[in-house]
Formats: C-alpha cells, sequence, structure tokens
C-alpha cells in the first residue's frame, strides 16, 4: 500500500512497519536461534515477505506472523536478496560465489 516498509537485523528479527502510525506492526524472528538476517524482500502481493540469513537459507512469512517455510540451496551465508519486478521469482546472491533464482 505504500504506507508500510520492512526492515531485518543481525539481531534476529525482521520487523513491519506501519508509516501513518510510526510504529512496528509486527516482529518476525527465525524458527532456529542461530539465523540473523541480511536482507530482506517482500512479495508482489505483499503478503509473504522474505529474508535472506546467514543460515543459508531464506526465511518466509506470511504478514500475521507465521513462519511458512525456507528456500535453501546455498552453501553459505546469503548475503542479497531480490524480487523480480513481476513478483513471480527473488534472486539471491551468497559467499558462495553464486546466485540463484527461486520462483514464488
Amino acid at each position: 500500500s505504500g504506507l508500510t516498509f520492512v526492515t531485518c537485523s543481525e539481531d534476529k528479527t525482521v520487523r513491519l512497519w506501519d508509516i501513518r502510525g510510526d510504529q512496528e506492526i509486527c516482529q518476525y524472528k527465525p524458527p532456529t536461534p542461530n539465523s540473523s538476517f541480511t536482507s530482506v524482500g517482500v512479495s508482489l502481493s505483499g503478503r509473504l515477505l522474505l529474508a535472506s540469513s546467514d543460515d543459508s537459507s531464506i526465511h518466509m512469512w506470511d504478514v500475521t506472523g507465521t513462519h511458512v517455510g525456507n528456500l535453501t540451496g546455498h552453501d553459505n551465508r546469503i548475503t542479497q536478496i531480490a524480487v523480480a519486478p513481476a513478483g513471480f521469482a527473488i534472486a539471491s546472491s551468497s559467499w558462495d560465489n553464486t546466485v540463484r533464482v527461486w520462483g514464488l
């Protein structure tokens, strides 16, 4: 809607913020305690949040805060993710010297 934004941090959280209310709407945490986050993206529908992690996976939540799964395949820390403009795929880069493209 253009009135919210998402952040991620090495404090092991992804946060959804409301610009109008100047407040945090929801906080998302990984299912394992060893995952800190390096990059974040939002699906085109705005209903799915994605966060790359130093545990070599991409974590996914619905906006209600439910962890809905992981994308795995990298062999080292994922440094960046980007959602394709059409919303059908994401790309991820990693310290394992690879770039992967994932269908959504």
